[in-house]
């Protein structure tokens, strides 16, 4: 060792460099044979000032990274198993690999969060400039398949093409209508249950199930229907349609003409809430969409209101005669 003397007075010692040994590669292990090769080689010191990701092959991260878990290994053996002070556990916490990242949980509502444009049906829009929100008439005509296919051995290749081809573009159309009739039905039910008791949570607990007997009289007990069974049916009905009436409070009963191929009953019975951070979400997304603006100016509300009035018109006029409880 060297000694010299620095401004202030002190005297230091300086290490000999002469005095080293000599570099040996074929002494040290591989992985510090690639770290000495790294730090020897002034352009790949450069690049990883400038561009760390991209300085190292493969290779030499992985001798990298044996390296340090190599040293980690000794600082989790020096600090101990515990007794001692504290520093040991931080050392340990700190060398640890960290655990993998968990994906972010699939926001169940996607299928709104993921819309980019919101467009009335277009059988919904022929209707509504034919017929104007004539409930009675868009309910009879939604039921019927308007298109057959003939049972004809003389028909040409092209022909019973066609004929299956037109067949399927119908049933496509009438499953968008049968989704659009199913969700006016759970708002039918919704509604029928907050009409027998308003100040309920729209479900069909002990108390309703006795209130909705009294108000349909004996016409569940002599039908071959299961009242226990209609009762329960009556319930998710009621829950699901309570879930479609948040929607239809915050944009409009017309809404179901422009979401009916998003509200299945699947996404209705399991994705889609009433409240909280998911449905806040989808409310948004639906309000940069512009729905209730779309569904006042379509028409698709007064059509969708009539519709609703139409389904509870018999349970209005019973209650309004004072009959059931």
């Amino acid at each position: 060792m060297a000694m010299t003397n620095n401004p202030s007075g002190a005297r230091e010692f300086e290490p000999d460099l002469s005095e080293r040994p000599a570099y040996e590669p074929e002494r040290l292990p591989r992985e510090f044979s690639i770290l000495a090769d790294l730090l020897s080689n002034e352009e790949v010191l450069d690049v990883l000032c400038t561009v760390p990701e991209d300085a190292l092959s493969l290779d030499q991260k992985t001798a990298l990274d044996s390296i340090a878990q190599h040293f980690c290994s000794k600082e989790r053996a020096a600090g101990g198993g515990g007794g001692g002070g504290g520093g040991g556990g931080k050392r340990k916490r700190a060398c640890r690999p960290g655990a993998p990242k968990r994906p972010a949980p699939r926001h169940p509502m996607r299928a709104i969060m993921n819309l980019d444009a919101l467009d009335l049906d277009p059988s919904v829009e022929r209707f509504l400039d034919r017929h104007g929100a004539d409930a009675a008439l868009f309910l009879a005509q939604a039921g019927a398949i308007q298109c057959t296919i003939a049972q004809g051995e003389a028909e040409s290749l092209g022909d019973a093409f066609i004929a299956r081809y037109q067949f399927a573009i119908n049933l496509d159309a009438q499953l968008k209508i049968n989704n659009q009739l199913w969700c006016y039905t759970m708002l039918l039910y919704h509604d029928l249950v907050k009409y027998i008791r308003p100040d309920g949570a729209g479900r069909v607990g002990k108390l309703m199930r006795q209130e909705i007997i009294a108000f349909l009289g004996p016409v569940l007990i002599k039908t071959p229907i299961s009242t226990s069974a209609a009762l329960e049916n009556l319930n998710n009905w009621a829950i699901w349609g309570r879930k479609l009436n948040k929607l239809s409070v915050e944009f409009g009963p017309g809404f179901v003409f422009f979401l009916a191929p998003i509200l299945s009953k699947d996404f209705v019975s399991e994705k889609l809430t009433a409240s909280g951070r998911y449905f806040d979400e989808a409310i948004l997304k639906l309000r940069q969409l512009d729905l209730a603006d779309k569904t006042a100016k379509s028409r698709a509300n007064d059509l969708g209101q009539a519709i609703r009035d139409h389904l509870i018109k018999p349970f209005a006029a019973a209650r309004a005669a004072g009959v059931g409880g």
